[in-house]
């Protein structure tokens, strides 16, 4: 991931399941495979947060260290989980393989921490230590997404209650971001729960509302009057709601009035047709695009006089 080769996309699947039980993320870091910065990196984590999560570095190799960098940084020692070194050991018997000696170090965990099922060879871990509840997933997503779901969620939920993390969003256009939060500074200022927060990308800008609450029901009924007064501050420039993206907003338009769009690109290259059929159905409304780059292709394909090219 340091390299840039690799998209962390376990942190935002952890956020987005965290928002759901009312849990928030306040950091996300990533640190390379390094016994010495992993446990200071730990260590920092557990004194800021009451609850630390890590994925990755559970593996068989050399640099899967973050079990000994767990321990390191809570002053435990590595103990061997007999129970766990025998479901490695079966998982590879069951594929009619031979099992490297490796593979067991999968199965020394700080001592005290509780394992979790591995899904694949990589069992997991949590570690209730004296400044924070320290859980290890492993790196493959798909693996580290079943542990989340069936240990790490309800045991947090266990332990913070049952509050929800509800988001809305106002989508704009014509107003840049600075001019956007000029625009509802007041508005911003007065609020606490929900907080409010603006998203700029994709040729227009956004207002996100995010509420916590006991329930979903709850969490909207904080945002629904602050959404409104946002809404009569905005004017047109805000899109009904529910519009998610520009382009939804204009397929719903045109598929309604019943009429058909084409194209003619130049120095766009095929971006406005390409944005076009992102919508569900695109087919429904988009006949086409001509993209034509060159003056002569100008001239001779799309039929643009040549006294405009010359000009």
């Amino acid at each position: 991931m340091l390299l840039g080769q690799i998209v962390n996309t376990n942190a935002r699947d952890i956020s987005t399941a965290l928002a759901t039980i009312g849990v928030d993320v306040h950091f996300h870091t990533v640190v390379g495979d390094n016994l010495e910065r992993i446990r200071d990196t730990i260590a920092t984590a557990a004194e800021r947060a009451d609850a630390v999560i890590i994925t990755g570095g559970l593996g068989p190799t050399s640099d899967d260290i973050t079990a000994l960098a767990v321990a390191s940084a809570t002053g435990r020692r590595l103990v061997r989980d007999e129970r766990l070194a025998d479901l490695i050991r079966s998982f590879f018997e069951r594929r009619g393989k031979g099992m490297p000696e490796s593979n067991l170090k999968q199965a020394d965990l700080p001592e005290g921490a509780t394992p979790i099922e591995p899904q694949g060879t990589a069992p997991g871990f949590y570690l209730d230590d004296r400044d924070a509840l320290i859980f290890c997933l492993p790196g493959v997503p798909w693996e580290m997404e079943a542990m989340l779901a069936e240990t790490v969620l309800p045991t947090l939920r266990e332990r913070a209650g049952d509050v929800v993390t509800v988001s809305r969003h106002v989508l704009t256009v014509g107003l840049g971001e600075s001019a956007l939060a000029a625009a509802i500074a007041d508005i911003d200022a007065a609020q606490s729960n929900p907080t409010i927060a603006f998203l700029a990308g994709g040729g227009s800008a956004r207002v996100r509302l995010t509420a916590k609450a006991r329930t979903e029901d709850d969490a909207q009924a904080l945002i629904r009057p602050v959404e409104a007064s946002i809404r009569k501050r905005l004017g047109e420039a805000a899109l009904d709601a529910g519009a998610d993206t520009v382009v939804g907003v204009f397929a719903s338009v045109a598929r309604g009035r019943g009429v058909t769009v084409a194209t003619a690109e130049s120095l766009t290259g095929g971006l406005l047709g390409a944005n076009l059929t992102e919508a569900e159905g695109a087919s429904d409304f988009f006949l086409g695009s001509l993209v034509c780059y060159s003056t002569a292709s100008k001239r001779d394909v799309a039929g643009v006089d040549a006294a405009i090219l010359e000009r």
